[in-house]
C-alpha cells in the first residue's frame, strides 16, 4: 500500500495574509501589513508564508484499485486549496472527508464538495429543463456535535437525496412574494374553489445541484469522556479519533493514522490535550510524525496552543518528527525555521514549520 500525506493548509482561521493586516487595520502595522503578510501578499505563488485554513490530504494507492483521496477538513479556503494543490497532487475528486470540528475554518467548504463529485444530468418533472445532480454520496466522518452543526448550517446537504420538495404557490393561493394587500379580493365562491385546488396540489420536487454526502458519526464531543471512541478504517489506513480541548469546554477531534508501520497524529485545533488522549498517545510504541497546532512563538491565546505549550506537548509525546500547523501571521517561515534549527542543535528535537503543499509522508 502506497501512502502520501500532504499538508495543504497550515494557517489559522484568519489565514495568511490577513486582509485586515494588509489594509492597515491592525494598529501595530502600517498599510501593506506586517512582514509576514506583506511577503505572502507580494509573492502568492512562491511564498511559504501564504497559509490557507488547516487541511491535510491523505492519498492511498492499493494494488488493483484507483488512488483514494481523503481530505481532513474543508474550511472556508477549500476552493483556494483545490485550485492550488489538487492538480499538483493529481486529485481529480475526493473519496471521503474527515472533519475535526464545526468551525468555519474546518467545514464551511462543504458546499463546494459537489464540484468534486461524479455528476449526471436529469430532466425535471415537466421535461422542459435539465439539472446537474451528484450521482453517488461521498462519505463524511465527524463527531456528533459537528454533524448537529452541519444540519443547522447546511440542511440541504445533510440528506443523501438531492431532490427536495418545493412549494410553487403560497399557502393562500396568491403568487409568491406578492403581499395580500395588493390583491383584489375574489368573491367567496371563487376563493373556496381555488383554495381547494391549491390544497390538492402536491409539492413539486426540484432537482438541486448540491453536495451529496453520506454522514458517519465516529466521535463524541464530551468533556467527560472516559474512553476513546472506536477506530475506523479508510482504505486500509486505521484511524483513531481522539478528543482535544479547543478552548474552554469546547472539544475538537484529532486523528491518529496507522499505516505501513507508521503512526501519524494530526492535532490541528488544540489548546490542551485531555488526560485520556495524552494517555493514549504516550502509550504508543512510537509516534513517527506529529502535526500540531502552534499559533505563534510569543504571546497567549485562548483556543490555540502557542509555542511554549506546543513545545511542552512535543517533549511529552516524543515524536520522531514534528510539523506545525494553525500558524498565525506573526510566524515568519525563515525566522521560525532558524529558531527551530537551534532547538534541534540544543535539545535534539526535530521540528519544522509546516507550509501549504508540504509532503510529510511519501514523495512529491
Amino acid at each position: 500500500m502506497d501512502v502520501r500525506v500532504a499538508l495543504l493548509g497550515t494557517g489559522c482561521s484568519s489565514e495568511t495574509p490577513i486582509n485586515s493586516c494588509i489594509l492597515g487595520l491592525i494598529d501595530e502595522f502600517p498599510v501593506g501589513g506586517c512582514p509576514v503578510c506583506r511577503e505572502a501578499y507580494e509573492h502568492p505563488d512562491t511564498s511559504l508564508n501564504r497559509r490557507d485554513s488547516p487541511t491535510l490530504l491523505l492519498q492511498v494507492k492499493r494494488e488493483g484499485e484507483p488512488t483514494r483521496n481523503v481530505l481532513f477538513d474543508v474550511g472556508k479556503t477549500f476552493r483556494s486549496t483545490v485550485l492550488r494543490f489538487f492538480p499538483k497532487f493529481n486529485v481529480p475528486w475526493l473519496d471521503a472527508v474527515v472533519l475535526t470540528h464545526d468551525h468555519a475554518d474546518a467545514m464551511y467548504g462543504l458546499d463546494d464538495i459537489r464540484m468534486l463529485q461524479h455528476t449526471e444530468e436529469i430532466p425535471d418533472e415537466t421535461g422542459t429543463a435539465v439539472t446537474t445532480i451528484v450521482k453517488e454520496p461521498m462519505a463524511v466522518y465527524c463527531s456528533d456535535k459537528t454533524y448537529s452543526s452541519a444540519k443547522f448550517s447546511f440542511p440541504y446537504i445533510c440528506n443523501t437525496d438531492p431532490l427536495f420538495p418545493t412549494k410553487l404557490h403560497a399557502p393562500t393561493g396568491l403568487e409568491p412574494h406578492e403581499p395580500p394587500s395588493t390583491q383584489s379580493m375574489p368573491d367567496k365562491a371563487v376563493s373556496e374553489k381555488e383554495g381547494a385546488q391549491s390544497k390538492a396540489k402536491a409539492p413539486v420536487k426540484i432537482a438541486r445541484f448540491v453536495s451529496k454526502l453520506d454522514w458517519n458519526i465516529i466521535a463524541r464531543c464530551s468533556f467527560k469522556q472516559s474512553a476513546l471512541d472506536e477506530e475506523f478504517e479508510l482504505y486500509g489506513v486505521r484511524v483513531q479519533p481522539i478528543p482535544l480541548w479547543h478552548g474552554g469546554s469546547y472539544v475538537s477531534i484529532g486523528y491518529v493514522l496507522h499505516f505501513n508501520s507508521l503512526v501519524l497524529a494530526y492535532l490541528s485545533d488544540v489548546k490542551a490535550i485531555p488526560e485520556i488522549t495524552m494517555k493514549y498517545l504516550t502509550s504508543l510504541p512510537k509516534l513517527d510524525i506529529l502535526v500540531i497546532d502552534c499559533l505563534s512563538f510569543e504571546g497567549e491565546y485562548s483556543s490555540h496552543m502557542v509555542f511554549p505549550e506546543t513545545l511542552a506537548a512535543i517533549k511529552q509525546l516524543k515524536p520522531v518528527k514534528t510539523y506545525f500547523t494553525g500558524q498565525g501571521h506573526r510566524m515568519m517561515y525563515t525566522e521560525g525555521m532558524a529558531r527551530l534549527a537551534e532547538l534541534k542543535e540544543s535539545d535534539g528535537l526535530d521540528i519544522e514549520m509546516g507550509y501549504d503543499g508540504l509532503v510529510v509522508v511519501g514523495s512529491d
